[in-house]
């Protein structure tokens, strides 16, 4: 092989920890290009990114070598994680030419095809005016934790398909939603700009920004511009395409009145659906909720007329809940329940009984459209 010196020499866990953060976003059924990194360095650290066309990952690691690498190239991906792997060796070097990428250690060496990057697609940047937020990661990876679960799977309609990331006034508000709920989280944090910005992400770009967050109390920078996002950590970093278009105006939903209200324990009204769900059928997820005493009696039917209750005490309640019951969809609920981790829940009933909302504060509301029975 021409240019037999090493371009890099790095820790076999280290570049194999770059492999799996930014692996994570390609899709196996895509071309050779989207499954494929490119490899490039600068200042003694080599950067891996990858592509599939909507979201861009990039991951670094420090090497320990002078030269440079002349021009990036691209490398499949099951085939450098492969290489890797089969070496075993603490400590491994890179070399590359114009055809082949080769991985040694102290006994063997490895062999990986390299391409052409000229036709990468690559995005360098938010080079366009932008919005720049610091984030504590911690609280950005529990926003995107109570919302991202209510994000639309298969409906035909593009808006209830992503998140809605809105900042003003210091806060920053996610919004979600598909054909019968909406949740709403916000928190406040530190800024760069007093300017309120709004940004449209899809589902599968929201996954992969999520993935790159940790429970942390770590900050981080988010740029925001007409046509990108961007995240920025220590040693990685994620690029996302906007969604343009109109989006959808949730405000009246989460202003409307609701009359009747409970309180009641998380953990124990979790506990109770979960042991009504066995007699509930694929045809039939439907629950009715009504006050009995004081208490949240849960109510569910199968197809073959079999009945089974179970009742929840409550913290407080107002009194005009004693005469309404509400039919609600079992798997959303749960859902819900399950993704937030707040102790006590307070539950709004809206007075022609048409949604329920679930209120943690001023910071969180989930509203879940009640189910025709």
């Amino acid at each position: 092989m021409e240019n037999i010196g090493p371009f890099f020499r790095t820790n076999r866990n280290s570049i194999l920890k770059c492999i799996q953060t930014t692996s994570e976003v390609t899709d196996l059924k895509q071309t050779d290009i989207f499954n494929s990194f490119l490899i490039t360095d600068n200042k003694r650290r080599v950067y891996l990114i990858s592509s599939n066309g909507e979201t861009q990952t990039q991951s670094s690691v420090k090497h320990n070598h002078s030269l440079s690498l002349a021009v990036p190239f691209l490398v499949h991906i099951k085939s450098l994680t492969n290489m890797i792997k089969l070496a075993l060796a603490e400590t491994i070097a890179f070399v590359c030419n114009k055809i082949h990428l080769t991985i040694f250690t102290e006994s063997t060496s490895f062999h990986v095809k390299a391409m052409r990057a000229s036709k990468y697609p690559l995005v360098y940047g938010v080079s366009e005016e932008c919005i720049v937020l610091i984030v504590n990661q911690k609280v950005l990876k529990q926003l995107f934790k109570v919302t991202l679960f209510s994000i639309a799977k298969h409906e035909l309609y593009s808006q209830v398909n992503n998140i809605c990331v809105v900042f003003r006034n210091g806060s920053l508000n996610c919004i979600t939603l598909d054909e019968h709920r909406l949740s709403y989280a916000s928190a406040n944090l530190r800024i760069y700009s007093n300017s309120s910005v709004t940004a449209v992400m899809t589902r599968n770009s929201l996954s992969e920004l999520y993935k790159h967050l940790e429970y942390t109390n770590h900050l981080s920078k988010i740029y925001i511009s007409r046509n990108y996002i961007r995240y920025t950590a220590s040693n990685s970093e994620i690029i996302c395409k906007q969604v343009v278009g109109k989006q959808p105006n949730v405000n009246y939903i989460l202003k409307r009145e609701y009359l009747f209200f409970l309180e009641v324990d998380r953990l124990l009204l979790v506990t109770a659906l979960n042991r009504l769900v066995v007699l509930i059928t694929d045809d039939l997820k439907i629950v009715n909720l009504s006050l009995k005493a004081g208490r949240l009696a849960i109510r569910a039917t199968n197809l073959t007329d079999e009945k089974l209750e179970e009742v929840v005490p409550i913290r407080s309640y107002n009194k005009h809940l004693h005469s309404s019951e509400v039919s609600i969809n079992i798997s959303y609920f749960i859902e819900l329940l399950t993704n937030i981790d707040f102790l006590l829940v307070k539950l709004l009933v809206e007075g022609n009984s048409k949604s329920i909302m679930l209120v943690q504060h001023t910071t969180y509301r989930h509203v879940i459209v009640m189910s025709k029975v």
